[in-house]
């Protein structure tokens, strides 16, 4: 069977079964898409190549425990997350860093859980809903700015809204998950 030939759930039994062909024929049938995900992002070639090298050896770590529905769309997801990591990483050294400590330090009143033992999965879908309640214009903001790490200024220009804006928009949702935290008794 020639490899093209090879379906997903096939190709991950075999990192299940720690059969090291896989990422050959992973290379073979998704390298191409892995890549474009990585250049869209880095457009720097020597750049997206490295975050797909990084991307098979996450995918040899991840797989197994994880059983990824769709092979495809794990592996361009993992390529393009390196990707933005390494763009972010680029960026802060370029500008002196992303969100300052003093503005995420805002989103966690007083900075220590009340129970060491608190969930990840309980925080998780804290935020989620935090974010769901968000209108999708400042969705947008906390997410450019939190978790891509993007300068007021970028987004403000993307969003064609004034950089005071955004500043109130991040101001309103910092002070909103605070409570929101609080009230989840997650962090005092």
């Amino acid at each position: 069977m020639a490899d093209k030939d090879v379906t997903e759930n096939e190709i991950v039994a075999m990192l299940f079964d720690r059969d090291q062909r896989a990422l050959e024929i992973i290379a073979e049938q998704y390298g191409a898409l892995m890549r474009r995900c990585a250049m869209r992002v880095l457009n720097d070639s020597r750049d997206a190549e490295e975050c797909v090298n990084d991307a098979y050896r996450a995918l040899w770590e991840a797989i197994p425990p994880k059983k990824p529905e769709s092979l495809a769309n794990y592996a361009a997801g993992i390529a393009k997350n390196l990707a933005y990591a390494r763009l972010r990483e680029k960026t802060a050294q370029k500008r002196g860093g992303g969100a300052t400590d003093a503005e995420l330090s805002e989103m966690i009143p007083g900075g220590d859980p009340v129970d060491e033992s608190v969930d990840i999965w309980e925080i998780r879908r804290v935020l989620t809903d935090f974010l769901a309640g968000l209108s999708k214009r400042d969705r947008m903001i906390f997410v450019s700015r939190y978790v891509r790490d993007l300068p007021v200024r970028e987004i403000s220009d993307c969003l064609g809204i004034s950089e005071s804006a955004v500043k109130s928009a991040l101001l309103r949702a910092r002070k909103k998950l605070s409570r929101r935290l609080a009230k989840e008794k997650i962090w005092l």
